[in-house]
């Protein structure tokens, strides 16, 4: 089968300080656990979170060629990828921006599948040539090949046992075949009961005990131990399923219609569909999930750590730390869990267990800055999760010195500033400059900040209270000296918030039309500060601190 950014001298100074503790401008994707990855064609990949949302396409940079299985090496630190035409496997980076590591050309024609054992080595099927499935190591050398029985066609869709040696795999037809890889030697059929039999997965223990599903094309079918169907799956309009994989909840998984193109996850019980249709909007020819659940891979550990807050200032600050860990394998772990931080220790017990595929855990530790941190600029923590024989992922948060005047600060430094200069011999610019005072004093408010960058919900409150100021400012007749720069930086500082916010919800995967409307509010408000008009720039900057509040929720 075919397989198918000018404004004012002073306010770019302030940004410039500022942004040296905002979020990168650039968009950032991060992939976690429940991501799935769909084939497309062209070389490419779509990427959609566990719910069926489309996150970005990914381009294996070979030029063309039809994209099929793909699957995460046990760390989950690269994805490996399959060209059906090319025979080539394409290595993504899994840190952001996902850069391609390596490509590599395969033995055999037509490589479909990919499927990893527990030490990080990994098999590769293929579909025609001379239909061997190949080993490669960790490195990605080959080190072993294997010439199987196949027919109707090759060896398309692979996946090893628990046992690490046993390979059960597919030819388009009615079989399901199994391979001892410890001892070359062919195993009796697991079951000749399908039609036209695709892309497979083991269901726990993963030695076949526990049955399997497979892409049928017509349904998807569960097998039971001896190899009979018990259940089918199946959605409307549906008969071309092709692609099948497991989802980290234990209890989903997830297929695809090569010829329409759609996703849809099922419920393996009660065969509810869970999510979808998702449309592509064209041909899928594989998946493969972030931490899904193999067989060969069957104690899977996962962490995740965060720092709260992400930005320090001065020493006694607090810094906690959060690790969660996720049983990402096929069985229950009993735990006990532990984490291993280079900068923060042991942390054990970590949460408590047991864990069933899919379950999580947390643990925190805190540290306090100290004047060596404040030199250092930043601290990153490397951590790892471990229990029993499993260990999961390195997960690394890092946290930055704010260097020179934050946001907040320059307000302060503003009514500082504005006070010093009281009286002017002037009662009406004293009345202005008062009520100037008054303003920006209303927006230090503490319910109004979460820290010296951040507002709370509230935050646009000082947006307004800036906005009156500098319009109180812009109306005195004959300003001091003293009142031109005060004016620039609460321009800086608003902008500033504004840009942090709208970042920050850029890479935490904001909705993409309302950050678009919010970068326009940030270039009309760099419009209005550039023609001097420094009131109308403030109040853009504030609707696109709003837009980038509405983008995440």
């Amino acid at each position: 089968m075919t397989r198918k950014l000018a404004v004012v001298a002073t306010t770019l100074t302030l940004v410039a300080t500022f942004m040296s503790f905002s979020a990168p401008a650039s968009a950032s994707t991060v992939w976690n656990l429940g991501d799935v990855f769909a084939g497309v064609g062209g070389g490419k990949y779509n990427v959609y979170d566990n719910t069926g949302t489309f996150k970005e396409t990914i381009d294996q940079a070979i030029g063309s060629g039809e994209t099929t299985g793909c699957a995460f090496n046990p760390a989950k630190t690269k994805l490996y990828t399959t060209n059906f035409q090319n025979d080539m496997v394409a290595v993504f980076d899994d840190a952001d921006p996902h850069a391609v590591l390596h490509t590599f050309s395969t033995g055999p024609m037509s490589n479909e599948s990919v499927v990893f054992d527990a030490a990080g080595n990994y098999y590769v099927g293929h579909a025609d040539g001379d239909r061997d499935i190949e080993k490669y190591d960790s490195s990605d050398n080959l080190v072993a090949t294997y010439d199987v029985v196949t027919g109707p066609r090759g060896t398309d869709w692979v996946e090893l046992s628990a046992d690490q040696s046993t390979i059960f795999y597919t030819s388009e037809g009615s079989t399901i075949r199994r391979f001892d890889t410890a001892t070359s030697t062919q195993l009796p059929d697991f079951s000749t009961a399908l039609t036209e039999s695709f892309a497979l997965r083991l269901l726990p223990p993963g030695d076949g005990s526990g049955g399997l599903l497979v892409a049928n094309f017509g349904d998807v079918k569960r097998l039971d131990a001896s190899g009979t169907v018990v259940q089918s799956y199946d959605a409307p309009g549906e008969d071309s399923w092709f692609a099948l994989n497991l989802d980290p909840n234990g209890t989903s998984f997830w297929s695809a219609g090569i010829f329409s193109g759609n996703l849809y996850r099922f419920n393996i019980a009660s065969g509810a569909i869970e999510v979808g249709p998702i449309s592509t909007g064209t041909s899928v020819a594989g998946l493969c999930l972030k931490g899904e659940p193999t067989a060969g891979t069957p104690d899977q550990l996962s962490l995740v750590k965060t720092a709260n807050p992400t930005t320090y200032s001065s020493v006694g600050d607090v810094i906690t730390y959060t690790y969660e860990i996720t049983n990402s394998g096929q069985t229950t772990l009993s735990g006990p869990f532990s984490v291993s931080d280079d900068k923060q220790g042991t942390i054990s017990p970590c949460g408590s267990g047991p864990l069933a595929p899919g379950g999580s855990t947390t643990c925190t530790s805190t540290h306090t800055i100290s004047q060596a941190d404040l030199t250092a600029g930043s601290i990153t923590n490397v951590a790892t999760a471990s229990s029993g024989g499993a260990t999961s992922n390195q997960a690394t948060a890092t946290v930055t010195a704010q260097v020179g005047a934050t946001p907040r600060m320059s307000k302060q430094d503003a009514v500082a500033t504005l006070q010093a200069l009281l009286p002017t011999g002037d009662a009406d610019a004293d009345r202005k400059i008062n009520r100037a005072i008054r303003e920006i004093g209303e927006s230090l408010a503490s319910q109004l900040w979460v820290d010296d960058s951040h507002l709370t919900d509230l935050g646009r409150r000082v947006f307004h209270e800036e906005m009156e100021a500098a319009r109180a400012l812009t109306r005195i007749v004959n300003p001091p000296a003293g009142v031109a720069g005060v004016i620039d930086s609460l321009v800086a500082a608003d902008r500033a918030l504004a840009r942090i916010a709208v970042d920050e919800a850029t890479a935490a995967g904001g909705d993409p039309a309302i950050l678009a409307e919010a970068e326009k509010q940030m270039q009309k408000g760099d419009e209005e500060a550039a023609n001097g008009h420094m009131p109308e720039a403030i109040k853009h900057y504030g609707r696109a601190w709003k837009k980038a509040q509405l983008s995440l929720i």
